[in-house]
């Protein structure tokens, strides 16, 4: 799996299972469609989630 495919697969806070990395990333982070695990009456509900880039201090 590459670098950039790490996520897929993986819960995020018990809450959001990844499916797949949406676009090619932007300037502040990466887009993921998930699974959202926490609405039992909605089973595989999807959403969005970004995964923001660190503020580097120059």
């Amino acid at each position: 799996m590459s670098k950039n495919n790490f996520l897929i697969g993986k819960n995020l806070r018990q809450r959001y299972q990844i499916i797949e990395k949406l676009g090619r990333g932007g300037g502040f982070g990466k887009t993921y469609l998930a699974e959202d695990l926490d609405i039992p009456e909605i089973p595989k509900r999807k959403c969005v989630v970004k995964r923001l880039k660190p503020i580097q201090k120059s």
